[in-house]
């Protein structure tokens, strides 16, 4: 997942009523330093409340803490754009709330509750793995209809992005030859190329 301003990758429809904006990002990224930097300069800009969420300890991330990280923000209205386990953990988290955000973007989705990458040590500790949530309930928390954003993946299976959209009723955009939306699958490292951008 990456930045750029100049490039529409996606564009995302978002209802009038906040202009609050959310971007999370996933394991291993810390994107209130790097990618995402460009776009929250551009939303800006346009007049758009925007907030970087990081998981806490990115390359280790327990589910608990992150949740309880959360909480610390009002998602009300708001136009969340998330991508791989920040799918997971957004998702946790608003099914166990009483809240309404106005969209829901989610790059290269990790599935909540079932295994993502390749590093058993971290999920078995993690939180990540194991549990269940009522998806078919997220819908009536979201005011438009939920976007899913996925490629040929080597860290999440594919099939969970069916999988996902099927229950979720998402909107499915397949970008080819994109991995799991960074420049180099093997180091992390941000594809500045790949793009998500709104124009809103």
């Amino acid at each position: 997942l990456a930045v750029n301003p100049e490039i529409t990758y996606i564009e995302v429809e978002l209802t009038p009523k906040s202009n609050k904006v959310f971007l999370i990002s996933g394991k291993h990224a810390i994107a209130s330093q790097s990618y995402y930097q460009n776009l929250k300069k551009v939303l800006q800009g346009e007049g758009y409340d925007v907030t970087i969420i990081d998981h806490i300890n990115p390359a280790s991330p327990h589910l608990n803490e992150n949740l309880e990280q959360l909480n610390k923000y009002d998602f009300v209205d708001a136009q969340v754009i998330v991508h791989s386990l920040g799918a997971a953990t957004f998702l946790k988290w608003l099914s166990t709330k009483d809240v309404k955000i106005g969209s829901l973007t989610m790059i290269a989705p990790s599935y909540p509750g079932k295994s993502v990458g390749t590093n058993k040590d971290w999920q078995e500790n993690s939180g990540y793995i194991g549990f269940d949530i009522d998806l078919e309930n997220i819908n009536k928390k979201i005011d438009s209809q939920i976007t899913i954003v996925y490629s040929d993946d080597s860290i999440i299976r594919n099939e969970y992005f069916a999988e996902l959209g099927e229950v979720l009723r998402a909107k499915m955009v397949y970008e080819p030859n994109k991995g799991h939306f960074f420049e180099k699958e093997l180091t992390r490292e941000p594809d500045y190329r790949a793009i998500v951008s709104e124009r809103f």
